[in-house]
């Protein structure tokens, strides 16, 4: 099968493709885009006077030679469980570069360059074990979560944190760039062993609620809107405590005492369920139980008209 057989299975549906819950712009596009890309060119070459990107004139043998490599790309043969080589589909999820795969007579898949290369080292490739999508389990379930320890009670929540707990090592690998959901949940999970909360979210404000007994807290909209109609959020048992300008995209969060040991600056004046503003930064602290505290982040998931984007609560 090769390249022009996959594009035309797809088109008439005669070629499925198995995603494994990937996230990726659409496949069929970018192959076709690909393919006339490439056609397009061997169309130049043939009137045998192409002018390359050095404004040298191509000699016909140097078209004949890029029009044999370029067909050999569009019409070589791929057998069932090789590497199809020439597209690349990046997933918005996992941060993968992903090409297809040749599963069946009717059937293609995504896998990563990695994974394929590690596979045959071991053993042929079986096309039933490529992997599905590492966020699966997250999209799934609708939520990314982290635990944090909160020893004082004293909870402070900003835009973002300074120091050793604001990104994490080999931050710019595909599986930790926070373009991706993987990479926020491997962030999430490196800033809870050092019991920092975070939560990415977007160009945006947000703001936190503390229930009456201390022990939950709701990040989301202090404002939501009906038939265009705008009216203000609440929500039973809570009361709000303060709002977050996120000029970085995320919020953070921390107990005084690590922010301590962390060697965090903030506000000297701080006061309890009161806002507070220092170097155009947001802080809002409050009380809280002390112990584990369980952090439910949602904002990757919801949808725009969803007024809760994280829940953070004593774990019992």
């Amino acid at each position: 099968m090769n390249l022009l057989e996959i594009e035309a299975g797809l088109i008439n549906k005669s070629i499925t493709l198995d995603s494994k819950d990937h996230r990726t712009n659409s496949v069929l596009s970018h192959l076709s885009q690909y393919i006339k890309e490439k056609t397009d060119w061997i169309k130049k070459l043939e009137t045998g006077s192409y002018i390359g990107h050095d404004k040298e004139v191509w000699t016909k043998e140097q078209c004949d030679d890029m029009i044999k490599f370029l067909k050999l790309e569009l019409e070589r043969n791929y057998e069932i469980g090789k590497y199809v080589f020439g597209t690349e589909h990046y997933c918005f999820d996992c941060g993968l570069s992903l090409h297809l795969m040749i599963v069946d007579d009717k059937t293609i898949s995504l896998i990563d360059y990695s994974t394929y290369k590690n596979k045959n080292e071991k053993n042929k490739m079986n096309v039933l074990e490529i992997p599905e999508c590492p966020t699966k389990s997250y999209r799934e379930a609708k939520k990314i979560m982290s635990e944090i320890d909160v020893p004082t009670g004293e909870l402070l929540f900003t835009n973002y944190f300074n120091n050793d707990i604001y990104t994490m090592p080999d931050e710019y690998k595909s599986e930790n760039s926070i373009n991706c959901i993987l990479g926020r949940v491997n962030l999430m999970n490196y800033l809870a062993e050092k019991n920092i909360g975070y939560g990415q979210m977007g160009n945006m404000s947000v703001t936190i609620f503390l229930n009456k007994t201390g022990d939950e807290i709701i990040i989301g909209s202090e404002y939501g809107y009906d038939d265009d109609n705008e009216y203000i959020i609440k929500h039973k048992g809570f009361k709000k405590i303060g709002n977050i300008s996120l000029s970085v995209w995320r919020w953070m969060c921390g107990d005084l005492k690590v922010l301590k040991d962390h060697n965090e600056k903030y506000p000297d004046n701080l006061i309890i369920n009161k806002q507070t503003e220092e170097n155009y930064n947001d802080y809002v602290l409050t009380k809280v139980k002390s112990g584990r505290w369980v952090i439910e982040h949602y904002h990757d998931f919801c949808s725009r008209n969803d007024i809760i984007y994280s829940k953070l609560y004593l774990k019992k």
